[in-house]
């Protein structure tokens, strides 16, 4: 077996698959290779020379030493460093060009998976290995490679200065040397294992951040502030745990390798001692010696965490691997569908998703002709967005067949199939760019005209010229209903204004468990905005409540009284106590505070909820909703007991 296939047998298959996306930047690599030697070299005519310069400099005092010896020292210096600079710069500039390449291939990756991997991957994992884990494996391949050509490159050249210069001090320095090496491999095992958990438990930060922040809607209506804390700072610190725990072991590697080295020393210099006094060594002899052995222990140091690096390396290539093994979606198709009429057959469908233990379609028999429009009613889970996707073959029948046009939609390209299919989804997916690039999405050679056309028949063609000249004003009015004399907005709407006034029902009127509220602006945008609300809106029960409610003038005014003197009971109570407060006609009132959040969870512990407010950027405010008297004068009286 050749030297190269053997070395590879002996690698972790995932690092020698990672090195293969090397071999382009073969060139560059080995400028880098050549300047690490230099580097190395570096370092052994450093020893060299403060071995000459003691005998000849000192002793026999001769000028061109005293001259000479400055000017190399200086001339090595910058081989040295300059070198180091040169390696570092050709392998970052080659890691930078893999990386991109590793990104590139997880990005199409992505776009090939079928429907059941998405749901395998969270979006954190995914976020995690796409951003975190390619660069941890590309800058520790880049870092460890650097480490192990140099610092071995330096080793060599030193240990072979030290065995030329006195080869019995050689062999009793090296004598540590397994011990060092027994150390490294337990460190490197250890951090391993700690190195996968700590990716596990950055793609769950990763995850929670995003469902937080996709969700952030819910948690401001559900009030869910905290929760979502202590579930983020559980999580976050688990991985601070597993990140110390990892950076405890493999800092471990450098201080007791220093130890072991710095025995190693003493017991040289004990023995140098010996041999001086039998005239075996002189005194530049043992400079040279010495400086050789100190400048041996950085690079030994740099070569005990390199199994560390090669390790936390490992570990991110097998996790990107992983991803990019995962197969493609498979297209089976051999048949373009070309001038589809419509018609769609489904014979004894059912489709059950991985990991479920019910069918979410069930025996399904079906025929729609061309032309027909169907509606699918039902319950949430019932099927319906199921049956939606087993058409584009976004999720294939688990038995039974969908008929296009009398051909099984197994047979169709999957290009031809979703070519002649369109789906309007009731989840929105725009873009983070611009209206045009989201109108020609699949169709970037769309003309001007049939970009305005589809505006049109989306009922936007007319928003959007108006955008250059006018912004529609949107004023949230949930709090107006306390005030006594409100701002108000509708003579601006009558004049012919784009305003848009958004009212709630969960303050005054008290009907906060239903969700519902409503906006008044022209009938023009009205209409635009009945066009595109989604369709599961608010249920009939709700819309009667809140009619009844806004015929009910006694209730507001009354709410609106005990507001108003909840408001003063609170402003009173406040200028006692001395504390700054804000009140602006709301249901609520803001006091400022020290140490804001603990008087918030001191609060809570008292059976009285109050809102910290460091989330608007006022850390030392609470926000108080204002009750009725006793429930007011419960919250002053906890209240006084903290800020007292």
């Amino acid at each position: 077996m050749p030297l190269i296939q053997r070395l590879q047998s002996k690698l972790n298959p995932n690092l020698v698959r990672l090195l293969a996306y090397l071999k382009p930047h073969k060139g560059k690599l080995l400028m880098s290779v050549f300047f690490m030697i230099g580097a190395g070299a570096g370092s052994s005519l450093i020893a060299l020379l403060l071995g000459k310069l003691t005998d000849v400099g000192f002793y026999d005092q001769e000028e061109w030493i005293v001259l000479g010896a400055p000017a190399a020292l200086i001339f090595i210096a910058f081989l040295h460093g300059g070198s180091m600079f040169m390696s570092n710069y050709l392998l970052g500039k080659t890691t930078q060009s893999v990386l991109v390449q590793l990104r590139g291939e997880i990005f199409r990756k992505l776009l090939r998976w079928p429907a059941a991997t998405y749901q395998g991957y969270p979006t954190g994992a995914v976020t995690s290995k796409f951003i975190y884990e390619s660069n941890v494996a590309l800058s520790s391949a880049a870092k460890s490679s650097i480490i192990l050509v140099r610092d071995t490159c330096q080793v060599v050249a030193l240990v072979c200065v030290l065995l030329w210069n006195n080869w019995m001090l050689a062999l009793v320095s090296l004598l540590l040397a397994p011990l060092i090496v027994k150390l490294l491999r337990f460190i490197s095992s250890r951090v391993k294992v700690l190195m996968k958990h700590c990716q596990e438990s950055f793609a769950e930060v990763l995850g929670r951040i995003k469902q937080v922040y996709d969700g952030h809607r819910l948690v401001k209506l559900s009030d869910t502030y905290e929760y979502e804390l202590g579930r983020f700072h559980s999580i976050n610190d688990t991985m601070r745990r597993m990140l110390l725990e990892m950076t405890k072991v493999s800092s471990l590697g450098t201080p007791l390798t220093q130890v072991i080295c710095m025995s190693g020393v003493a017991v040289v210099l004990a023995f140098a001692m010996y041999q001086t006094s039998l005239g075996l060594l002189t005194m530049g002899d043992f400079v040279t010696f010495l400086a050789a052995l100190l400048l041996l222990m950085p690079p030994l140091r740099n070569l005990a965490g390199v199994n560390t690096g090669f390790a936390q390396m490992g570990v991110a290539a097998e996790s990107i691997f992983g991803l990019l093994d995962e197969p493609d979606e498979a297209d089976e198709g051999t048949i373009e569908l070309r001038d589809c009429r419509g018609e769609f057959v489904f014979e004894h469908v059912s489709l059950r998703y991985p990991g479920t233990e019910r069918d979410a379609v069930h025996d399904l028999s079906l025929t729609v002709r061309p032309g027909e429009c169907v509606a699918f009613v039902g319950l949430s889970g019932s099927g319906k967005s199921s049956l939606v996707h087993m058409i584009p073959r976004f999720w294939n029948p688990t038995s039974g067949r969908i008929l296009i046009d009398g051909v099984d939609s197994q047979k169709y390209t999957f290009d031809s199939l979703r070519a002649n299919i369109a789906t309007v989804s009731q989840d929105v997916r725009l873009f983070n760019d611009t209206i045009r690039g989201n109108v020609t999405y699949g169709s970037p050679d769309a003309t001007e005209e049939e970009i305005w056309k589809a505006l049109d028949m989306a009922a936007l063609g007319d928003f959007v010229r108006s955008l250059p000249e006018n912004v529609v004003f949107c004023y949230d009015e949930a709090y107006t209903e306390y005030q006594r004399d409100p701002v108000d907005l509708r003579g601006l709407i009558s004049e012919g204004y784009n305003v848009i006034c958004l009212r709630t029902f969960s303050k005054i009127y008290g009907l906060a468990g239903l969700r519902i509220g409503y906006s008044y602006s022209s009938e023009e945008i009205a209409g635009y905005i009945n066009r595109v609300r989604e369709p599961f809106n608010v249920n009939s029960l709700a819309q009667v409540a809140a009619l009844a409610a806004l015929d009910d003038d006694d209730f507001v005014r009354l709410s609106r009284d005990v507001n108003d003197a909840g408001r003063k009971q609170f402003e009173k109570a406040f200028e006692e106590l001395g504390l700054e407060y804000f009140s602006d006609g709301a249901n609520f009132v803001m006091v400022k505070v020290a140490d804001a959040p603990k008087k918030f969870v001191e609060m809570q512990k008292r059976g009285v909820i109050v809102r910290p407010n460091v989330g608007y950027g006022l850390p030392d405010w609470l926000r108080i909703t204002i009750g009725k008297p006793e429930q007011n004068e419960r919250c002053i009286e906890e209240l006084s007991k903290l800020v007292k």
